[in-house]
């Protein structure tokens, strides 16, 4: 399941990317279900603090959702 977050994640909006007028080199949209499982849900707690401070960093988009209907 963690590949699949991750490869998921290197693929989403990031409001500063764009408020910078700068378009993100891509995005980045990952989908996740955090239930039950602790060692899952730290892994995604984690993942949702760093990704977004290396989107920034990086000049990607990155968004992320437990909503499995949201469109791509």
């Amino acid at each position: 399941m963690r590949r699949l977050f991750g490869l998921l994640a290197m693929m989403a909006v990031v409001p500063d990317v764009r408020a910078q007028g700068k378009a993100p080199a891509f995005k980045v949209i990952a989908f996740y279900t955090a239930r039950e499982d602790l060692a899952h849900i730290s892994f995604v707690n984690e993942a949702n603090r760093w990704f977004p401070k290396t989107a920034l960093e990086h000049g990607f988009a990155y968004d992320s959702t437990n909503d499995w209907t949201k469109p791509v």
